[in-house]
């Protein structure tokens, strides 16, 4: 559990990161962190694997091979999930986010896994 603990720290540090999970791809449970202040975490885990797994599926479908990142954009912010084997790294942004920055973080963090 340190090397998840760990995983979360690392991106919590990134300036406009409000919250960071690692979710189980299957379930959509919380395995660690949480999607921040006002956020119902179990929530947000659970739709942004539902998006990765759904989105992962449609890019196969399409011939474009496996996704490896998502990015959902909304009024207040963005939802990001990047994933490898059973186990998503979901993250909440604000408007401000650095998104290049925070992809390049959260793909390397995936490697982790």
């Amino acid at each position: 559990m340190d090397e998840f603990d760990a995983i979360v720290a690392r991106l919590q540090r990134h300036q406009g990161v409000v919250g960071v999970m690692l979710v189980g791809m299957e379930d959509g449970m919380v395995i660690a962190g949480d999607a921040g202040p006002g956020r119902d975490s179990d929530t947000a885990a659970a739709l942004a694997t539902s998006l990765f797994r759904r989105t992962k599926a449609a890019s196969t479908d399409a011939g474009l091979g496996d996704a490896r990142f998502v990015r959902l954009e909304a009024d207040r912010g963005h939802v990001c999930a990047a994933a490898k084997g059973d186990i998503a790294i979901v993250t909440v942004a604000g408007t401000g986010i650095n998104l290049g920055k925070l992809r390049l973080e959260m793909l390397s963090a995936t490697e982790l896994l």
